[in-house]
């Protein structure tokens, strides 16, 4: 994109960021909607940092740029574990949303974020690509957990939530990234 073509960015400090998307959230299902859709969006501008053509990109490289991408931005740190043939797992530290968050890491919070993700992974593989967050870091130096996969994929997975979370609880700290 040429500099005279890009769309205005707009900064938030930390703390404006995280009273806005607690403030949204708090509204209930418009407000999380909103959050999801606004990440969506701030998803293809991630994306366009990573170059013309992200999908053709190995998938241990495109992970390697997509964090670098999220640590230029100010975003925190990511990393990705396939979990299945048909499902992955990204680990975000740092997740600015997730700051303040009082959930105790028991509910999602971080909506902008699985919106964000969900933008980039459905840009880059060409179809529908639904996250959700099955951990929520509250603002501790534990990582905030998404799973990501396809709609019926997660659709499936929904109500045995409360399994993942528990034996997401149980791996150990360090091992988490590698």
């Amino acid at each position: 994109m040429s500099p005279s073509s890009e769309a205005p960015a707009v900064h938030l400090p930390t703390s404006a960021f995280t009273t806005l998307s607690h403030r949204c959230a708090g509204l209930g299902e418009a407000g999380i909607e909103a959050l999801r859709e606004a990440g969506y969006r701030a998803g293809a501008e991630v994306l366009a940092t990573l170059g013309d053509a992200p999908a053709e990109i190995l998938s241990e490289e495109f992970w390697v740029r997509l964090g670098a991408a999220f640590t230029r931005a100010g975003l925190g740190s990511v990393a990705f574990e396939p979990v299945s043939p048909v499902l992955g797992s990204v680990q975000w530290l740092g997740s600015v949303e997730a700051a303040g968050s009082q959930s105790g890491g028991k509910v999602e919070s971080c909506h902008f974020a699985a919106g964000l993700l969900a933008g980039v992974l459905s840009r880059t593989a060409g179809r529908t690509v639904d996250v959700i967050e099955v951990r929520c870091s509250g603002g501790s130096a534990q990582p905030c957990w998404f799973l990501f996969g396809s709609v019926e994929t997660l659709r499936g997975l929904r109500p045995r939530l409360g399994e993942v979370r528990d034996s997401i609880e149980r791996i150990p700290p360090e091992t988490v990234g590698r």
